[in-house]
């Protein structure tokens, strides 16, 4: 067990500018995508885009279950 061992050390975390640097890795991502998105809807119909979103939004929801079923089925806690 852990209380037995003499030289347990406690997790390194990361330093503040890492995670900050992380942070604004997945903002200028996010904004890159936001941007692509904008220019794909720009460039199709009104009804493509609701097409799209569509399954999107349905692709969304299969993943999500099929990752609960992993869980469930592994016995994993959900949360």
């Amino acid at each position: 067990m852990l209380r037995d061992r003499r030289d347990a050390q406690p997790k390194a975390q990361p330093a503040q500018a890492d995670v900050l640097a992380k942070v604004t890795g997945y903002a200028g991502a996010a904004t890159a995508l936001s941007g692509a998105v904008a220019a794909i809807g720009d460039a199709l119909p009104e009804n493509a885009m609701t097409i799209l979103t569509g399954g999107a939004a349905v692709a969304g929801v299969m993943a999500l279950a099929a990752v609960l079923f992993v869980k469930i089925r592994d016995g994993k806690a959900l949360f």
